[in-house]
């Protein structure tokens, strides 16, 4: 007769990056190993066949079926489902899957038996529809085993033993949180709102060595760099060396060097602590000023450092700098979390009446249960979710669908934040704005996918470039920079011009956010960015760019040609000298009767950047091609805009609107002449072409903006479609934030105007005339249309104007 199978208990830490378990059994926790690991990567993967796999397995079929994989799945809870080779996969159905692995080994371990009391955790910040999710990935896998659901901090509190207040700063592969955890009978409990960081980990670390690499790669295989970053056939290899960063990044938690050979290019990388801490530091420093502030005035007897991206020493050096002795580190930051859920099951499985005498310790009941002594199986029972409103950190606990069923079938209703209502009067009938994302600087739909420019630390701080899903919000890929000022957008991939240790430098990503090419700019002035197709162009200032006069700035012109795919940056091409005339001494709007330079813009002929280069009262009109060749074009006197549609070149200039034939290409001089709209005598006017259909767009007043007409060219004239009160933005802006706020939609434009009373409308323009698609207070413009949604960005605080760099939310109008 064989003797039964001790009782045990299980506590799991489903992570945003990886997931570990450990058991608890006879008062002792020990983590539990699958497949050799003590931490398992929660990647999911959909087979071929159908069958939902996990873990390591799933992690290694990611080169090949990136398609059927995700990475994170935790962050889809409360949220869309995830698609894998095009099914929807829910999240509760993928965690399941990551808890399964665990339960398995622990039914091996232990003759087949469950555990007698099963404790997850999650991020202090979760509301309860999310846990709600979280109790229904226990009952899949153990539906007849009572469950408790931890915060985080609490249970990385009880395995190190910490007693009286601790700050727990907990730096993940994926995210960080900073909480506040105060004792009280039996435990812990979270006090004040949690801090942190959803988009800032290890794997934001990696992505920095990586490209660290990818510096060195350049130069000793070039070949197999360009094809890393350009091929989707290479994803493998790039995942490769992401992996062969991740290693060196860890091995230099022990080692001052590490090296990696990477076998595709033949080539060994390196990198030292130092240039790390240096790649590093300015994300650290963020993560201890979160801290500081979620600390706040609060005295801590101890600041608990857990995690697996906290094993950095860079991390410990700068929170010992702040906290001294106070800082503790386990012994296995990774798993910290997991052995104390496994302790805090073992409490509560332990037997004699304080097995059942209510929750374990370091549980509040009502914050986590919402009752104590939940009796067994009860993990089966759904939590009612609460209204949306109120949430003060939305990225950290998105509304989720007000009902679910078992299967991955998309919920429905908004996903991310509370629907903003807008009621602006005698615009259009009110309509719910669905935020996507907040924080937004700008935003673009190119080839419809919906590129995000955000700064989620504020403007000053590191800047996102992401890909958003237009339905849901979520951010399917993304890249951190630190301070961007400028980008362009076009098929072929995305410019960007960061600013970092006082130095411009222009970086290059693909259309799915691949790395691209890296080119530090020989001038401290903020770059004009144009891109299409493939290409991108920077159009420079000379350093030596100076005001020499009251409302005048004199210097030089240049043009680079930035490769989108592939290929190596062009040679820094001189264009000549160049004055820029403004309006007053704020030098944000250019002078509509001057003969200065204009604002590079597209020719709109998809392979051409039209520039204006005014000095001495003339003009000289260059287009400047995908290879960097530079053609005359012309010599005019007070040309403003050079475009090219249908045939004809639209102009604007310090008359009014024009349009030329072009019977010689891009020669234009030569062609018939014909004006169709004068400028108003205090405003300015420009042209913007949707499709094959040109419209003028014109203000009356330059500065305050006032008076907007709209016009269509038709049969070589134009005909009025409609007047509003403003624009937003103004067509005489120099700087991006001082755009035009006018985006093309097909054949229709789609215009950002003021509405008089403090509040903005988005307008649609076709060839019949104008609508009003939704209105708003403060600034809302057009972003454009993606997946058949419209999309906006609104700033509720800004009021309209002719300029707008405050962040904003992302938003899309429903029925548009």
């Amino acid at each position: 007769m064989t003797a039964a199978a001790p009782a045990w208990a299980l506590g799991v830490d489903l992570g945003t990056s990886y997931a570990a378990g450990a058991v608890a059994v006879d008062g002792a926790a020990e983590l539990l190993e699958v497949g050799g690991e003590p931490r398992v990567p929660t990647t999911v993967l959909l087979t071929e066949d159908a069958r939902l796999v996990a873990g390591s397995y799933a992690q290694r079929a990611v080169g090949r079926l990136p398609d059927r994989a995700e990475r994170n799945p935790r962050r889809y809870v409360g949220r869309a489902p995830m698609l894998l080779g095009g099914r929807p996969v829910s999240a509760v159905d993928a965690l399941a899957a990551l808890l399964a692995l665990f339960v398995q080994e622990g039914r091996r371990r232990f003759d087949d038996a469950d555990p007698a009391r099963l404790v997850l955790t999650h991020p202090p910040a979760w509301t309860p529809d999310r846990l709600a999710e979280l109790r229904e990935v226990a009952a899949r896998v153990l539906p007849r085993v009572d469950v408790e659901l931890v915060p985080e901090p609490v249970a990385a509190a009880v395995a190190h033993g910490v007693t009286g207040t601790v700050a727990v700063y907990d730096l993940g592969g994926v995210t960080f949180d900073a909480t506040v955890l105060v004792p009280e009978p039996g435990g812990f409990r979270v006090a004040g709102r949690p801090g942190g960081d959803p988009d800032l980990g290890g794997e934001v670390f990696d992505q920095l060595v990586f490209r660290h690499f990818g510096g060195q790669l350049a130069h000793a295989a070039p070949q197999w760099w360009e094809q890393l970053t350009t091929d989707p056939a290479r994803l493998a290899a790039e995942a490769d060396l992401l992996t062969e960063a991740r290693l060196a990044k860890e091995a230099l938690s022990t080692f001052e060097t590490a090296s990696q050979y990477v076998a595709g290019a033949d080539a060994d990388v390196h990198i030292s602590r130092a240039e790390l801490d240096d790649l590093i530091a300015d994300d650290v420093r963020r993560s201890a000023r979160v801290l500081a502030e979620t600390v706040g005035g609060t005295s801590v007897d101890a600041v608990l450092v857990v995690g697996g991206a906290s094993r950095t020493p860079l991390v410990q050096q700068v929170l010992r700098g702040a906290y001294g002795e106070r800082v503790r580190v386990p012994a296995d930051p990774k798993g910290a979390v997991a052995l104390g859920a496994a302790r805090l099951a073992g409490r509560i499985a332990a037997p004699g009446p304080a097995a059942t005498a209510g929750p374990a310790a370091g549980i509040a009941p009502v914050t986590e249960r919402g009752g104590s002594g939940t009796p067994a199986g009860a993990g089966r029972a759904a939590v009612p979710v609460p209204a949306a409103a109120g949430r003060a950190r939305a990225e950290q606990a998105p509304a989720g669908p007000k009902g679910r069923t078992p299967a991955p079938v998309a919920p429905t209703g908004p996903t991310r934040r509370p629907a903003v209502a807008t009621d602006v009067p005698g615009a259009a009938p009110p309509v719910d704005l669905v935020p996507l994302a907040d924080a937004v600087l700008d935003a673009r739909v190119v080839a419809g996918r919906l590129y995000v420019w955000s700064a989620p630390d504020g403007p000053s701080a590191r800047h996102r470039i992401s890909v958003v899903d237009p339905v849901s919000g979520r951010a399917e890929r993304k890249i951190r920079f630190g301070r961007l000022v400028g980008w362009a957008v076009a098929e072929g991939g995305i410019v960007v011009a960061e600013r970092r240790d006082g130095a411009l430098h222009c970086h290059t990503l693909g259309a799915d956010l691949s790395v691209g090419t890296s080119t530090q700019l020989p001038t401290p002035y903020r770059p004009f960015l144009v891109a299409a197709g493939g290409v991108a162009w920077a159009v420079l200032r000379s350093p030596d760019t100076r005001m020499t006069g009251p409302l005048e700035e004199s210097g030089s012109l240049a043009v680079q040609v930035l490769p989108l795919r592939a290929g190596t940056p062009g040679p820094v091409v001189p264009l000549g000298p160049a004055v820029f005339d403004y309006v007053d001494g704020t030098r944000r709007l250019l002078d509509p009767t001057g003969s200065g330079s204009a604002v590079p813009a597209l020719l709109g002929d998809g392979r051409s950047v039209a520039l204006v280069l005014g000095r001495g009262g003339r003009q000289t009109l260059l287009l400047v091609g995908p290879a960097g060749e530079v053609t005359p074009v012309g010599e005019e006197a007070a040309v403003r805009q050079v475009l090219a549609a249908g045939g004809r070149r639209l102009l604007a200039t310090a008359t009014g609107l024009e349009h030329r034939s072009d019977p010689r290409g891009a020669d234009l001089r030569g062609g018939d002449r014909r004006p169709v709209l004068p400028r108003p005598p205090a405003g300015d006017a420009r042209w913007a072409v949707a499709g094959r259909q040109p419209f003028a767009v014109s203000v009356d007043r330059l500065s305050p903006g006032r008076g907007l007409a709209v016009h269509a060219l038709v049969e070589g004239g134009l005909r009025e479609l409609g007047r509003y009160p403003s624009l937003l933005g103004s067509p005489a802006g120099a700087r991006p934030d001082e755009a035009p706020r006018v985006r093309a939609d097909g054949e229709s434009l789609l215009l950002g105007t003021g509405d008089g009373a403090g509040g903005s409308r988005l307008v649609a323009a076709d060839g019949a005339g104008t609508r009003v698609l939704a209105a708003a207070r403060g600034w809302l413009e057009p972003v454009g249309r993606a997946a058949g949604a419209l999309v906006a960005r609104h700033v509720p605080g800004a009021a309209p104007g002719d300029s707008c760099s405050d962040p904003g939310l992302l938003v899309r109008v429903p029925g548009r």
